[in-house]
């Protein structure tokens, strides 16, 4: 799907609406990401809406993160898993 609408996935599911805002509470309690105090965009005129970013601790979690997947998929090419590779 490229560039899709937002409003194409309009309704969203209840449990997509929850899930979406419990993971970013959850994140911001591990100290993934931050909460911006100003809008990264100055044309930004709607005060409800909050930006995020992700922390240092973030970004090397995120880094750990792809390292382990990277190694799973080194170990499936090694088993034989992945054919042709």
């Amino acid at each position: 799907m490229r560039d899709p609408k937002p409003e194409s996935l309009l309704p969203l599911p209840a449990a997509v609406f929850h899930i979406l805002y419990s993971a970013v509470r959850r994140m911001l309690e591990q100290g993934l990401i931050e909460e911006l105090a100003e809008s990264p965009d100055p044309s930004s005129t709607d005060e409800r809406r909050r930006y995020y970013r992700l922390t240092r601790f973030g970004r090397r979690t995120a880094a750990a993160e792809v390292d382990r997947l990277n190694a799973m998929v080194r170990q499936a090419h090694a088993s034989g898993l992945v054919p042709g590779a």
